[in-house]
C-alpha cells in the first residue's frame, strides 16, 4: 500500500495515538470512514457534519471536517489517513500544515486510489449494454426518469475557461502562445473587441473559423483560421456584436475527455458591445458551472486601476464561495521579459502585483508569471511556421535572458519558482528543463504552469462535476433496482412474511400520523420566503456607487466644454459598467434563490418520508428500497424551476452625449501710429454646470438601477410562489405515488411467496442488476483503468 507522508509537524515530541481513515469519491461525493479511534455516536461533531454535507463535494466541508475531529477528541493531535485521488488530499495537506503552524499536530497521510482516465468512455460503454440487454422493468424506469438522456446531453457539456485582461496586457499573445500558432489578431492597443469561443478538438491539428451575429446569423462558414480575416471581423465587432468560433487541437492541455473551450473576452473595460462586457461579468458570477477565469495583467502596469471593479467582484466571489472560487481564478503576470533579472528582482515584481491584488481583498492569488510573447515564438519555431529576422532575435534574446547558465553562475528568470503550483509539479518542471532546449524554454517561459494548472482545475473541478451530474440519475435508478431485487434475493418464507408485517405496520404510520405530519411540511413550505438581505445590499451599494459618482460631478471649479465632455465620457462608462455589474448580479443572485428555495423544499419532503421511516423498526433491507424509492419521487429540482420560468426587464445603462456648438475664441486688436497699445482681450468661454447633470442625468440613471432590482425581486417572488404552489399541489400526489409503491412491493413480495417460478424469475433480475451495480460502482472507483 503506497502512502505519502505530508505536514507532520516535526517540532512536538507529543506522540499521535489517535487516528481516523476515511475514503472519499469525487463523482459520487461519497464518504467513508473506514476505521477510527474517535467514538462515532449520535453526538458526535464528525457524524453530523457528514450528515449536512452528505450530498456536497468535499471541498466544501474539509476544514470543518478536520475541526469536528479535534472537537471529538478534544485534542489537535490526530492522524488522518486518506484513501481517494491527490486532488483533494492536496486541500486536507495544505489546511493541515496551516493549521500545524498555530501549534496543531496532525499527521496527513494519503493512499493513492487509481483515478480513471477513460471513465466518460467506460460509462459510455456501460450504457450501451445497459440499454441492450436490462430487464424490460429496470428499462421503463430508465426511460421514466430519463436517465440515459441526461447522461447524454451532460456528456456534451464544454469546460470553459475565460480569459480577460486590462488593456496591452498581452492577452491575445498568451492565447496564440497556448495555440501555439498565430491565431487571434494582437496589437499592441488594446484590440479584442469580440468574443471568440476556441474549442479543443483532438487530432485537429489546423485550425478553423466560423462567424455569426449575436442573433445567430451565419458570416462566414467553416474555413481555416486566416489571421487578417480574424482581424478584420474583430474590428467590425467594434460596431456590431459577433461571435466567433474556432476549432482544433490545443496542444499543451490534455483535457482529457473533456470538452475544453478557451474564451476570449474583450473585457468590460475595452468593449463596445454592451452584450459582450455583460458576458464577461456574467463569466465572472457563474459560480454554478464555475468556469476558471484567466485573468492577464501588464507586470509593467501592475497597479493601474483599469480593472478595479473586476477586482473586487472576483474579491467577493472567492470570500463568499471558498477553496473552488479562490482557485478559479487565476493570475497571468506577463511581460516579465521586460525586466533585467540583473537589476531588478523578479520576487519584488511578484509580491508588488499580490499586494496589489490584496488591495482589492484577494489574499491568496493563484499568480503566474509569464512572457506571452516568447512562449509564442518557442511554439511557432516548434510548429516550424516561418519567424521573421526580428523574430528568431527576439527568441534567442529570450532563450539568452530565461535560461540559467550554471558555468556563468546565472539563474535566468525563474517563473516556475514563482508559480501557484504544488511543489511535486514545480520539481517536475525543472526535471524536465534539464532534459532537453525545449523543454527548458517553454518551462522557463511560464506557460507550461499555467497549462498544468487548467489541466489541474479541469480534472479536479469540472471533469468531477460533469460525471456526477450525467450519472447521478442513473446511478440512483440502478441502486434502487438492486435494493427492491435483494429484498428478497435468498430469502426464507418466513423472512419475506416478515418483511410484508413491517411495510404493513409502514401503511398504518403514513394513513395516521403521517397525516399530520404532511400538514406541518405543508406549512413550512407556505412560510419560505425570499431572501431581501442580498436585494438591501444591492440598493446599498447602488447608493455608495452613486455617491462616488455624484462627488465628482460636485465641483466649485468652473468646468470646461472639454473637460466636461472628458469627464462625461468617464462618467458615462463608470455607470454603464456598474448597471451592468448590479443586473448581473441581481441575476445571478435570482438563479441562486429560486434554486436555494427550490432545494429546500425537496429536502422538507423528504425529511418527511424518510424521517418518518427513521422511526420505524425495520430490515435494512426493507429500509433501503423504501428510501431509494422515495429519494426517486422526489421532485426534481431542475423540472421545478424549468417549471416556473420568467422574464426580466433587461436594463444595461445609458451613454452620455452632449452636443455644443463651436464659440469664436479671439477677437481683433488695434495697433497704435507711434506705440504698442493693448486692450484687455475677452474670450467668449463656455463653461458647464456638472452639478445640473448631475441632478438631472445621474438621478435618473439611480433610479433605473434602483427599479431594475425591484422589478427582480417582484419577479422571483413570483417565481418562488409558483414552485410552492406546485410543491404545495404535488405533497398528496408524492404521498399517493409512495403508498402505490409501497402497496405493489408488499403485493410482489405475496405473489413471490405463493410462486415459486416468479420468485426464480425475480433472482434472475435480480443477478443482471447486481452485475450492473458492481459494474457501475467499479467505473467509479477507477477501477476499470486501463
Amino acid at each position: 500500500m503506497a502512502i505519502r507522508r505530508n505536514s507532520k509537524n516535526d517540532n512536538t515530541k507529543e506522540i499521535i495515538k489517535d487516528f481516523i481513515n476515511v475514503k472519499y469519491n469525487p463523482y459520487t461525493y461519497e464518504f467513508k470512514i473506514l476505521e477510527t479511534s474517535l467514538m462515532i455516536n449520535d453526538q458526535s461533531r464528525v457524524k453530523a457534519i457528514m450528515k449536512k454535507n452528505e450530498k456536497k463535494p468535499l471541498y466544501f466541508w474539509y476544514k470543518d471536517f478536520i475541526t469536528a475531529i479535534s472537537e471529538d477528541l478534544n485534542s489537535k493531535c490526530f492522524k488522518i489517513i486518506f484513501n481517494g485521488r491527490n486532488d483533494e488530499f492536496a486541500d486536507i495537506a495544505d489546511e493541515v500544515s496551516y493549521l500545524n503552524s498555530k501549534g496543531w499536530n496532525i499527521q496527513a497521510n494519503l493512499v493513492p486510489c487509481e483515478d480513471n482516465k477513460n471513465i466518460l468512455g467506460d460509462l459510455e460503454n456501460f450504457i450501451e449494454k445497459v440499454k441492450v440487454s436490462a430487464p424490460e422493468e429496470l428499462k421503463n424506469t430508465l426511460v421514466e426518469k430519463n436517465a440515459i438522456e441526461i447522461f447524454e446531453n451532460t456528456k456534451s457539456n464544454e469546460a470553459e475557461v475565460s480569459v480577460i485582461a486590462t488593456m496591452s496586457s498581452g492577452k491575445s499573445t498568451l492565447l496564440n502562445a497556448i495555440l501555439g500558432k498565430e491565431v487571434l489578431p494582437s496589437k499592441n492597443e488594446a484590440c479584442t473587441a469580440t468574443i471568440c469561443r476556441i474549442k479543443d478538438v483532438k487530432g485537429e491539428n489546423d485550425y478553423k473559423y466560423r462567424v455569426e451575429t449575436l442573433n445567430g446569423k451565419l458570416l462566414s462558414d467553416w474555413k481555416p483560421v486566416d489571421v487578417e480575416a480574424m482581424e478584420k471581423y474583430n474590428d467590425q465587432g467594434n460596431t456590431e456584436g459577433i461571435n466567433i468560433f474556432v476549432e482544433g487541437e490545443i496542444p499543451g492541455i490534455k483535457s482529457e475527455e473533456m470538452n475544453l473551450v478557451l474564451i476570449d473576452t474583450p473585457g468590460p473595460n475595452n468593449s463596445q458591445n454592451i452584450e459582450h462586457k455583460e458576458a464577461t461579468y456574467k463569466f465572472i458570477k457563474d459560480t454554478k458551472n464555475n468556469p476558471l477565469v484567466l485573468y492577464v495583467m501588464n507586470a509593467t502596469q501592475a497597479g493601474t486601476n483599469d480593472d478595479a471593479r473586476l477586482l473586487t467582484e472576483i474579491s467577493d466571489i472567492i470570500k463568499q464561495n471558498g477553496k473552488q472560487a479562490e482557485e478559479r481564478f487565476i493570475f497571468a503576470l506577463n511581460k516579465i521579459d521586460c525586466f533585467d533579472p540583473e537589476k531588478e528582482s523578479i520576487e519584488i515584481l511578484v509580491e508588488n502585483c499580490k499586494r496589489y491584488l490584496k488591495s482589492f481583498g484577494i489574499e491568496n492569488p493563484k499568480l503566474f508569471p509569464i512572457s506571452a510573447e516568447a512562449a509564442k515564438l518557442y511554439r511557432l519555431k516548434q510548429t516550424r511556421q516561418v519567424l521573421s529576422r526580428k523574430q528568431k532575435k527576439d527568441l534567442e534574446n529570450f532563450i539568452y535572458a530565461f535560461l540559467p547558465e550554471e558555468a556563468e553562475d546565472y539563474e535566468g528568470i525563474d517563473t516556475i519558482k514563482y508559480a501557484s503550483l504544488p511543489e511535486n509539479l514545480k520539481e517536475r518542471l525543472y526535471a524536465e528543463a534539464r532534459t532537453s532546449e525545449e523543454k527548458a524554454a517553454l518551462n522557463y517561459f511560464g506557460i507550461t504552469a499555467i497549462e498544468l494548472y487548467i489541466d489541474k482545475y479541469v480534472n479536479k473541478y469540472a471533469k468531477t462535476q460533469k460525471v456526477k451530474d450525467s450519472i447521478s440519475t442513473l446511478k440512483e435508478v440502478i441502486d434502487a433496482a438492486y435494493n427492491k431485487y435483494n429484498l428478497s434475493a435468498g430469502k426464507t418464507s418466513e423472512q419475506i412474511d416478515k418483511i410484508i408485517k413491517e411495510i404493513e405496520s409502514i401503511q398504518e404510520v403514513l394513513e395516521t400520523s403521517g397525516k399530520q405530519k404532511i400538514k406541518e411540511v405543508e406549512n413550512k413550505i407556505k412560510n419560505l420566503q425570499l431572501d431581501n438581505k442580498a436585494y438591501a445590499d444591492l440598493f446599498k451599494r447602488i447608493e455608495n456607487e452613486f455617491k462616488k459618482i455624484e462627488a465628482r460631478l460636485s465641483t466649485s471649479e468652473k468646468i470646461t466644454e472639454e473637460k466636461a465632455r472628458l469627464i462625461m465620457k468617464e462618467v458615462s462608462k463608470d455607470i454603464e459598467e456598474l448597471c451592468l455589474n448590479i443586473s448581473t448580479t441581481a441575476k445571478q443572485k435570482g438563479a441562486e434563490d429560486v434554486e436555494k428555495k427550490a432545494i429546500e423544499i425537496v429536502s422538507l419532503l423528504e425529511q418527511y418520508f424518510i424521517g418518518m421511516l427513521e422511526d420505524i423498526n425495520m430490515s435494512v433491507d426493507l429500509e433501503n428500497v423504501l428510501k431509494s424509492d422515495i429519494k426517486l419521487e422526489m421532485p426534481r429540482v431542475s423540472t421545478m424551476i424549468d417549471n416556473a420560468t420568467y422574464t426580466t426587464k433587461e436594463y444595461a445603462g445609458q451613454r452620455y452625449v452632449k452636443t455644443v456648438s463651436r464659440s469664436t475664441w479671439w477677437k481683433p486688436w488695434t495697433w497704435g501710429d507711434e506705440e504698442d497699445i493693448y486692450e484687455d482681450i475677452y474670450e467668449d468661454r463656455k463653461y458647464v454646470d456638472l452639478s445640473k447633470i448631475r441632478d438631472l442625468y445621474l438621478s435618473e440613471q439611480k433610479y433605473s438601477s434602483r427599479e431594475f432590482i425591484q422589478n427582480q425581486q417582484q419577479e422571483l417572488a413570483l417565481v418562488i410562489d409558483n414552485i410552492k404552489e406546485q410543491s404545495l399541489k404535488n405533497i398528496n400526489k408524492v404521498k399517493t405515488i409512495i403508498e402505490n409503491k409501497i402497496e405493489e412491493l408488499k403485493s410482489n413480495l405475496q405473489m413471490q411467496e405463493k410462486l415459486a417460478s416468479e420468485k426464480q424469475n425475480y433472482e434472475l433480475q435480480m443477478e443482471i442488476v447486481k452485475e450492473y451495480k458492481q459494474e457501475l460502482d467499479k467505473i467509479l472507483e477507477g477501477g476499470n483503468n486501463e
